[in-house]
C-alpha cells in the first residue's frame, strides 16, 4: 500500500514538473525575454566584417595508414571470460 502511494506521488511530481517547464517555456514572458536578449547582442557579426582566412592546407603531409591495416588485432570475446571451465 505504501509503495503504491509513494509511486503515485513520484509520478505526479514528475508530470507536474514537465507541465510547469512546458508552460514556462512557451509563455509570452519568456518569449519576450528571448527576443530582447537576441536584439541586445553586442556582437553583431554582420557589421564587424570579419575577414576570411586563406586556405593553407596545400602542403599537408598525409600519414599512410596502411600499417594499421597490416597489424593483426586479436579479437576479444567477453562472454568467454565469464564461462567456467
Amino acid at each position: 500500500m505504501y509503495n503504491k502511494v509513494k509511486s503515485i506521488i513520484y509520478f505526479l511530481v514528475f508530470i507536474s514538473f514537465f507541465i510547469l517547464v512546458f508552460v514556462y517555456y512557451f509563455s509570452e514572458e519568456n518569449k519576450d525575454k528571448i527576443y530582447k536578449n537576441r536584439n541586445n547582442n553586442p556582437y553583431n557579426y554582420e557589421e564587424m566584417k570579419i575577414p576570411l582566412l586563406k586556405n593553407n592546407t596545400d602542403m599537408i603531409i598525409e600519414y599512410n595508414s596502411s600499417d594499421f591495416d597490416k597489424k593483426k588485432i586479436k579479437k576479444r570475446f567477453f562472454w568467454q571470460l565469464l564461462k567456467k571451465d
